[in-house]
């Protein structure tokens, strides 16, 4: 049985997986759903009970990141929780 290095050849920890980074990444500085998604209830909650729209406009002025699972909107667990501490600075 072969010896694990430590890394996946990628720079990641052995045993994880990431996908290769895209220009959305790159701009955010993070993988999209790092630390999981959130439907729009969720993060309508998390942000302090909002109007449901809030989170979308709040992605169209890109300090949210959205993107589509299964065919519905679901928001990047890590741009909310950001976009929420900036509030509070």
């Amino acid at each position: 049985m072969p010896k694990e290095s430590g890394h996946n050849g990628n720079g990641s920890p052995a045993g994880t997986r990431t996908k290769p980074t895209s220009a959305a990444d790159a701009k955010w500085g993070y993988q999209f759903s790092i630390d999981g998604l959130m439907d729009v209830d969720e993060a309508e909650t998390f942000l302090g009970d909002v109007s449901r729209r809030t989170p979308y406009r709040r992605t169209a002025k890109g300090l949210i990141r959205t993107g589509k699972d299964a065919g519905r909107t679901v928001f990047c667990r890590r741009s909310v929780v950001e976009y929420a501490a900036s509030l509070e600075r």
